[in-house]
């Protein structure tokens, strides 16, 4: 579908990004269905980033953590 755009259209950009982000997501589900748990810190570059810009992973951590509280306040309440 994003070759049908040209590459200065918006679309095909964000087309391709969409169908990336599938693929990170169906991998990740053939990972659990096979029985194995990846380390997503180590494999998204967690330790590289932490000696450059510690501040920046404590953010993305500590975003992380309050998404992931988000959504277990709200499973919580839906049941």
């Amino acid at each position: 579908h994003a070759f049908r755009h040209s590459e200065n259209d918006l679309r095909h950009w964000l087309t391709l990004m969409l169908a990336d982000r599938v693929n990170v997501a169906e991998g990740l589900l053939q990972d659990l269905g096979q029985g194995h748990v990846p380390n997503l810190y180590a494999e998204m570059g967690g330790r590289a980033e932490l000696r450059p810009n510690p501040r920046g992973a404590a953010t993305n951590a500590l975003t992380l953590v309050a998404a992931v509280a988000v959504l277990a306040l709200w499973a919580r309440r839906r049941r």
